[in-house]
């Protein structure tokens, strides 16, 4: 099969697109033909040995994190999922037209959503879900500031916060107040921007900051 390889951590140059031997499924696992995948921080990150202290990587390395394909074969033990499916997930070694994936990591793409808006999903959702989750510990009835609201990150946070049945506050530049408003589950929009909006702002149970999160937060 084809993949991006890299040898040494550096420049986005380091990449090789080589041809390498096909993947197979071990126990548990399910080989996914990948359709499409996606760039993340993380994977610059990961690349460049900016966090090789906390995630370090064995050469030679195929990156990528995100994955929307269809099943090739299953592992042993593994069930729910068949040659054919449509699949998406949080992997490793997604830059690959193969790649073996963990059946348990693994969720079905629903009908109508094309594969390569299914790829830019996993690792944001995780994200932002976990965000909220587990790290604010949101509760029902709460009041929550989630800045960045517009982006990926912060639109699975707001979701997230929604389905908990908090009351969301979407946080993000004036110029983008209207689009924020009109996001499932928000509230109230305000311009984190404007230091008189800011100083406007009731109490709340608390901020998710999106934008520090994602720079931050998946070291």
């Amino acid at each position: 099969m084809k993949a991006i390889v890299l040898y040494e951590y550096g420049p986005a140059s380091n990449l090789a697109y080589e041809d390498i031997a096909d993947p197979r499924p071990s126990e548990g696992s399910v080989l996914v033909r990948v359709a499409a995948t996606s760039i993340n921080p993380a994977d610059w990150r990961v690349r460049s040995g900016a966090v090789k202290d906390f995630i370090p990587i064995a050469f030679p390395y195929i990156p990528g994190l995100d994955l929307a394909g269809t099943v090739v074969e299953v592992g042993e033990g593994v069930t729910g999922f068949e040659p054919g499916d449509r699949v998406m997930a949080v992997a490793r070694h997604t830059y690959a037209e193969l790649c073996t994936v963990k059946a348990t990591d693994l969720v079905k793409i629903p009908d109508g959503l094309e594969m390569a808006t299914a790829a830019a999903l996993p690792l944001v959702n995780v994200t932002g879900d976990a965000m909220i989750r587990l790290g604010a510990k949101v509760q029902p009835g709460q009041t929550v500031l989630i800045t960045g609201a517009l982006g990926g990150v912060g639109r699975s946070a707001v979701f997230a916060a929604s389905q908990i049945g908090a009351r969301v506050i979407a946080g993000v530049r004036g110029k983008r107040l209207d689009a924020a408003r009109h996001l499932p589950g928000v509230s109230e929009a305000i311009a984190i921007d404007d230091d008189a909006e800011i100083e406007k702002l009731g109490p709340l149970d608390c901020v998710a900051d999106t934008v520090v999160y994602v720079d931050l937060g998946r070291l």
